[in-house]
C-alpha cells in the first residue's frame, strides 16, 4: 500500500529540489551570455509553467518507482506524464501549432528514449556488480558435523 502523505512530501521536496537548481542554473547562464535584463526576465507565467512541469515530473517518477505495477506500465505512465508535462507547459505556451507541435512530441520522444535506455543499461550494470559482490554460499559438498 502506498502511503500517500510520505509520497506527497516527497513529490514536493523532488519538484523544490529540481526547480530550485534548473532555476539557479538559468541564472547562472544568463549572468554568463550576458542577456540583457530584458532578455533575461522569467515571466511569473513562465516560472509558474516550470513549477507545474517539475511537479508533473515528480509525480511521474513517483509513478516509474512505484513496485505495485508492472515495470512496464511504470515506464508508460512516466512517459505520459512527462509528455503531457512537455505539451501542457513548454509546447502550448510557446504557441507552437499543426506539425511543429509533432516535431516536438518527436523530439521530446527520442530524449526519453535516449536517457531511459541509458538509464536501463546503467541499472543493469549496478545489478550485476551487486550479484557478483554478493557472498558465495556452497550449497553443496557441505561438511558434516
Amino acid at each position: 500500500m502506498m502511503n500517500i502523505k510520505a509520497t506527497v512530501k516527497r513529490m514536493i521536496s523532488h519538484t523544490s529540489i529540481y526547480f530550485t537548481v534548473l532555476t539557479a542554473i538559468y541564472a547562472f547562464l544568463v549572468m554568463v551570455v550576458n542577456v540583457s535584463d530584458e532578455g533575461a526576465k522569467l515571466l511569473v507565467s513562465q516560472v509558474l509553467f516550470l513549477f507545474l512541469f517539475f511537479l508533473l515530473a515528480s509525480a511521474g517518477q513517483e509513478l516509474l518507482n512505484w513496485n505495485q505495477i508492472p515495470r512496464g506500465v511504470g515506464i508508460l505512465l512516466h512517459y505520459i506524464t512527462l509528455l503531457f508535462g512537455f505539451y501542457t507547459c513548454f509546447l502550448i505556451p510557446m504557441g507552437m501549432q499543426g506539425s511543429k507541435v509533432f516535431v516536438g512530441i518527436f523530439l521530446f520522444t527520442l530524449v526519453y528514449a535516449l536517457i531511459m535506455g541509458v538509464r536501463a543499461l546503467i541499472r543493469a550494470r549496478l545489478r550485476a556488480n551487486s550479484k557478483k559482490t554478493e557472498a558465495y554460499n556452497k550449497q553443496y559438498n557441505h561438511r558434516r558435523s
